[in-house]
């Protein structure tokens, strides 16, 4: 008597798979069998194969703001030059020039927090400063920027970022600038 139950389950089974099988067999990768998208990466607003992938990646910034220890403006043109890790994680290096500020050395760092279209990012700077001037025979001191921002795609690997900062310069002097950030990475 346990064969005969055991065959008729084994046959059920195998009746089973075989109809999911067959009726599989005529659905296309990414649908359906009745050919409906069932695709979970058909939003809109996702980026695909724009910046935020993986590769190598530039930035440039242009900073204003006020610097408020010493009450005079400040301007600031970066250049960095990366690599995109994944959709969330930038890192490279930075060049620039900022008032009062002769040459920023520093390392540069972006954490995003979606990989969408509009993807709100956290950007982080560390690096050094070197001042010199007729008064003075030149100085260096330690440079640090932080600022929350959101980056929007224009195109397939552009993007444009906006966000606010705090620029510190310990050396000599002490400095604290807060500044706007308008960036264009390609």
């Amino acid at each position: 008597m346990k064969t005969i139950r055991t065959f008729h389950r084994s046959v059920l089974v195998l009746s089973i798979l075989l109809m999911a099988f067959t009726f599989e067999a005529g659905a296309q990768p990414g649908k359906s069998f009745n050919g409906n998208d069932f695709s979970s990466n058909k939003s809109s607003n996702t980026i695909g194969g724009t910046n935020l992938s993986t590769g190598l990646k530039s930035n440039v910034e242009l900073a204003f703001g006020y610097e408020t220890f010493e009450e005079y403006p400040y301007l600031g043109v970066t250049y960095s030059l990366g690599y995109q890790c994944n959709p969330y994680f930038y890192i490279g290096g930075l060049l620039g020039t900022g008032f009062p500020n002769l040459f920023i050395f520093a390392a540069d760092g972006r954490a995003y927090f979606t990989k969408t279209k509009t993807a709100p990012f956290i950007s982080t700077q560390l690096g050094f400063t070197f001042t010199y001037c007729d008064s003075c025979e030149g100085h260096s001191g330690v440079f640090f920027s932080f600022g929350p921002g959101v980056r929007f795609s224009l195109a397939k690997k552009m993007g444009l970022s906006l966000y606010p900062s705090i620029k510190l310069e310990a050396g000599e002097d002490l400095g604290l600038a807060i500044a706007f950030n308008i960036g264009f990475d390609f």
